[in-house]
Order: C-alpha cells, then sequence, then structure tokens
C-alpha cells in the first residue's frame, strides 16, 4: 500500500522533472547557446556579452523567477480550489491538493520537491548562491546605464522587429 508520503513523493519528482527541470534545461540551452531560435539566439549573444558576475546574477534571476512562477502556479490552485488528480504508479488516485499540507511548501520549501529532486538542486550557474560577492560598492558595469539601454533596445528591435512596440 502507498503511504500519503509515498504518493507525494512520487508526484512531487515527476512535477519537478517536467516543470522546473525541463524549464532549467531550457534556460541552460539559452545560455550556452544551444536554442536555435532567432529569440534564444539574440538572448544567447546578450547573456554572452556581459561578464560572470553579471552572468551568474542572471542565472540567478532566472532560477528564482521559474520557483515564483511555479509556486504561484500551485497557490492558484490552492486557492481556486482546483482539483489537481494524480494516479501513482501503484494505481492509486487522489487530489494531491488535498493529500498534502501545503502545495506551495511542498514544491519551494527548503526541503521540498525541488530540493530533493531536482537535476538542478542549486544554482543554474557553477556559482552557489551563497559565493555570490553582493558588494554595492563594487563597479560591476563597464559600460553605463544609458548605453546598457541601447544595447538592449537594440537587441529587442532586432528580436522583435516593429512588433516590439505593439501591446499583446
Amino acid at each position: 500500500m502507498t503511504t500519503r508520503q509515498q504518493f507525494l513523493d512520487e508526484f512531487g519528482e515527476i512535477f519537478t522533472r517536467k516543470t522546473f527541470d525541463h524549464t532549467c534545461w531550457c534556460l541552460e540551452g539559452i545560455f550556452r547557446g544551444r536554442m536555435k531560435g532567432p529569440r534564444a539566439q539574440g538572448l544567447a549573444t546578450l547573456y554572452k556579452s556581459l561578464d560572470r558576475k553579471a552572468q551568474d546574477a542572471i542565472r540567478e534571476f532566472a532560477r528564482e523567477a521559474v520557483e515564483l512562477a511555479l509556486a504561484d502556479v500551485a497557490l492558484f490552485i490552492e486557492e481556486e480550489e482546483l482539483g489537481l488528480i494524480f494516479t501513482d504508479s501503484h494505481g492509486h488516485s487522489a487530489d494531491v491538493r488535498e493529500v498534502c499540507d501545503g502545495l506551495v511548501g511542498d514544491i519551494v520549501a527548503h526541503n521540498g520537491w525541488i530540493a530533493r529532486f531536482s537535476k538542478y538542486p542549486g544554482a543554474l550557474s557553477d556559482t552557489p548562491t551563497d559565493s555570490l560577492e553582493l558588494d554595492d560598492s563594487a563597479a560591476v558595469e563597464d559600460i553605463s546605464h544609458e548605453q546598457m539601454k541601447r544595447e538592449v533596445n537594440e537587441l529587442i528591435d532586432e528580436l522583435f522587429g516593429e512588433d516590439a512596440d505593439k501591446e499583446l
């Protein structure tokens, strides 16, 4: 018989692999220039033009954004009381939302599913979060804010052309 914890762990491992890990894999593909689309290639070019400290910061922000998005989806499922039916490998079905103590915590907590099951348990970069130096007095950029703004706007124009200014 499947225990509550085994059921949640099986769901959590699959959920982590198909959402968080897949997204991290895609982001790594962009960072490393492996994605072939023009938008991804443009982002890779911009990313590679940055110094290592800026690249590490972007990787951290990207990971945080993925975690926050998954937490928001989980919160939406909980608040709207949506059913999240899962059938485990033993054929037992249940609403994950009703079985777990808190879907958001199960996903992103210190010992949650991402921490326990992800192929990307730490940062997306080679540098763990703890070792990033966040010294406000250090000059991180070699170019001015205005120059960076121009370069980003040029990249946006290159990636999206005339559609860049249109509202979605």
